[in-house]
């Protein structure tokens, strides 16, 4: 077995070193004539086209701080939930979790269970994969949102153990 693997090696390693070779080129180095050209047709008024992609010019706007309006347009446009809300605060995080089999089901009862013994916060079921989460609440304030977290935990003891504070994008009251 090891004389057939030399001998493999061996015809791999002449094939290899017999293979002609590509050699890289460097290149061309623009020559004293072709700077004189350009110089010259710049010289006599010529005109020098710039193709360049649509969006580069907004970006370049967007750089000097110019046209806000459009580019707030465009910050919007891919932005996803945070962006269309315009306002970030703080929600109770009541459950998650990603078992695939129970998680929805056991995400949807708990909301369920938040609607009737807490129905002055709203209550939201999130899918952010692979977690199934209920958060409860729009607080502005991290203070707001501990108080609303202690409510919690005096009424549901049971949920005490994975009750916690997010910062998340909120919804105006």
């Amino acid at each position: 077995m090891k004389r057939f693997a030399l001998i493999l090696t061996a015809a791999l390693w002449t094939i290899v070193m017999s293979t002609p070779r590509a050699t890289a080129q460097a290149p061309a180095e623009p020559t004293p004539a072709d700077t004189a050209d350009i110089v010259a047709t710049l010289g006599e008024g010529g005109k020098i086209v710039l193709d360049q992609p649509e969006g580069l010019d907004k970006r370049l706007k967007f750089k000097a701080g110019s046209d806000e309006s459009e580019n707030k347009a465009d910050d919007e446009k891919g932005a996803g939930k945070a962006k269309s809300h315009g306002r970030w605060g703080y929600r109770v995080e009541v459950f998650a979790d990603n078992n695939v089999r129970t998680a929805k089901a056991q995400a949807s009862s708990r909301k369920r269970m938040l609607q009737a013994r807490l129905p002055q916060y709203r209550s939201y079921l999130v899918f952010e994969s692979p977690f199934w989460r209920v958060r409860l609440g729009d607080f502005p304030t991290r203070a707001g949102a501990e108080s609303a977290m202690a409510e919690v935990r005096r009424l549901l003891p049971q949920t005490a153990s994975s009750l916690r504070i997010v910062r998340s994008a909120i919804n105006p009251q």
